[in-house]
């Protein structure tokens, strides 16, 4: 079921798009090392070091947020059919020969659904919080960006990316809550 067939990018997408893509190979280089936060196999990565190092219950919310973030994102591209940028529209040669549809941005997505749920794992210290927080602003805006620099997205992809990965942490968040609130009353009676 398609709801927006092929909408094509307005002309400031476009536009900032295009001026993204055209950045110093130099200023591209760590955006593309960052872009993999958005990958699945960074989240099974920190999921497992984070239960190894004894905080397991964050380690599995970690991995449930990334399959819920991933799981969406895919979803939702099949919803929109909306194809990616071609070096005709950017006006140079694209850094990645993505596949499928752009939006919303599966990298995006998933960055900003690891990068919200450790944060929200790590929110009661509060040094290891202002840290988290200011990291991941940067590594979800970096990793946005990326997405942009190497020719694979149009700039509502990513910033609807980075929404649904709110909504995706958000969604694993409320749930574990209240699966603990329900066992932990259990557990009193």
């Amino acid at each position: 079921m398609t709801l927006a067939t092929a909408f094509d990018p307005f002309a400031w997408e476009v536009a900032w798009t295009s001026d993204v893509a055209r950045w110093p190979r130099w200023i591209g280089l760590p955006l593309e090392i960052v872009m993999q936060t958005g990958t699945r196999w960074v989240v099974v990565v920190v999921a497992a070091f984070l239960i190894g190092v004894g905080r397991v219950r964050l380690g599995l919310t970690v991995a449930v947020a990334g399959a819920v973030a991933w799981i969406a994102s895919r979803l939702l591209k099949d919803v929109f059919d909306r194809p990616r940028p071609t070096m005709s529209d950017i006006g140079r040669p694209l850094r990645e020969a993505a596949d499928g549809f752009a939006f919303p941005s599966s990298h995006a997505t998933i960055a900003t659904a690891l990068v919200v749920t450790v944060v929200a794992g790590l929110w009661g210290a509060r040094r290891a919080r202002q840290i988290a927080v200011g990291v991941g602003a940067l590594v979800v805006v970096a990793t946005c960006l990326s997405r942009l620099y190497v020719g694979a997205h149009w700039p509502l992809d990513v910033l609807a990316g980075t929404g649904l990965g709110l909504a995706a942490s958000a969604l694993v968040l409320a749930a574990v809550e209240v699966a603990l609130r329900v066992w932990e009353t259990r557990q009193l009676t």
